[in-house]
């Protein structure tokens, strides 16, 4: 599928198909990313070092059409306890580049960075994920996992390739970084739609909107949460991607209407981001931007605080193709707070 450009070389080592797998059994292959960062002054705490994600990227063919694939996660939450989450894991059945079917737990397409970039920081350029894309343990405003089924494909024409997905999946659950892996606390389902296009006179560039709807379960037990939630969120990207240039932008609108109150309120989330390369260096900036909504009875209670925007400067190194170290200067600007400076420095490799 188009439109899939990490940092060179691939990242995700696709299966290789061989009817010797057939007879012998699958073969699995094991990736494995992680980074080692030196924080200086991040949400105005004291220099540390820190383990980032220690992930293993598993992939297996299990016939020519069929794959399954994995991410299994070792991370250190803030209490310095080591939790592992199963962060993907898919089986997928993919005959034709036009049309392939996936069930499982997934990355959300709800634009580029999400189902571009995934749990190794050696995936991305910068050394973290745009606000607007933090998972949600991590105080994301957007669902970025699902479990559920995927259609997806990518039709070839002569002036533009063509991608579309389409997922039913469970929806969110009573708080925002509750993924409903087992069990929907409804029994509607959440439905996904992305649609992009790729000129072929303009190779790199990708253009894409992407719609969600949900209705996010009530919950009794805390107050001003008695009615669900219907949820609409609306995005959109523009994306131009060469070896040596990197132009990133998208947009996020998550509307909420609180169905027992009829209160309506709209948070906003985007970042641009550029790079260049000049050999094994790559100096790049990028700002972002949250505004979650005031009052929202979802959002609201989690977010502090409400509107951050921040600009970051940084340049990333990359010694040999598997490993990339990065340096970045930040300037926090949270609303009605003063501004902070903070710096991240990180080792991010693939093994």
């Amino acid at each position: 599928m188009f439109g899939q450009h990490p940092p060179e070389p691939s990242p995700e080592p696709s299966p290789e198909p061989s009817t010797a797998a057939e007879s012998s059994g699958p073969r699995l292959t094991i990736r494995g990313f992680t980074n080692v960062d030196f924080a200086v002054h991040e949400n105005r705490l004291p220099r540390t070092f820190s383990m980032g994600q220690f992930d293993l990227f598993v992939t297996s063919a299990l016939s020519e059409d069929w794959s399954f694939l994995a991410e299994v996660n070792f991370e250190f939450g803030d209490d310095n306890a080591l939790v592992v989450d199963v962060e993907r894991a898919q089986l997928r059945y993919a005959p034709i580049d036009a049309f392939s079917v996936a069930v499982g737990r997934m990355h959300t397409p709800l634009g580029y960075w999400n189902q571009t970039f995934h749990h190794g920081a050696w995936f991305q350029t910068t050394a973290s994920r745009p606000e607007m894309y933090l998972f949600e343990d991590e105080g994301g405003i957007l669902p970025v996992h699902m479990v559920g089924l995927q259609a997806a494909g990518t039709l070839h024409g002569r002036a533009l390739a063509f991608k579309y997905s389409v997922s039913v999946v469970n929806g969110r659950g009573r708080i925002p970084d509750e993924v409903t892996n087992v069990q929907d606390r409804n029994g509607g389902k959440a439905v996904n739609t992305l649609l992009a296009i790729a000129p072929t006179a303009v190779k790199g560039l990708e253009i894409g909107v992407n719609a969600w709807l949900d209705h996010i379960p009530a919950d009794p037990d805390v107050r001003g949460r008695e009615g669900e939630i219907r949820e609409r969120i609306l995005g959109g990207y523009v994306i131009f991607h060469r070896s040596d240039a990197e132009v990133l932008a998208e947009i996020s609108h998550v509307h909420h209407r609180d169905e027992f109150t009829g209160g309506e309120y709209g948070t906003w989330g985007l970042y641009a981001q550029a790079s260049w390369k000049l050999g094994p260096w790559r100096p790049y900036y990028r700002f972002d931007q949250v505004d979650v909504a005031y009052g929202d009875p979802f959002l609201d209670p989690f977010f502090d605080p409400k509107d951050l925007s921040r600009h970051t400067l940084g340049l990333r190194f990359d010694p040999m193709p598997w490993v990339g170290l990065k340096a970045e200067y930040h300037l926090t600007r949270p609303r009605g707070e003063e501004d902070f400076h903070s710096a991240r420095f990180q080792a991010a490799f693939t093994f």
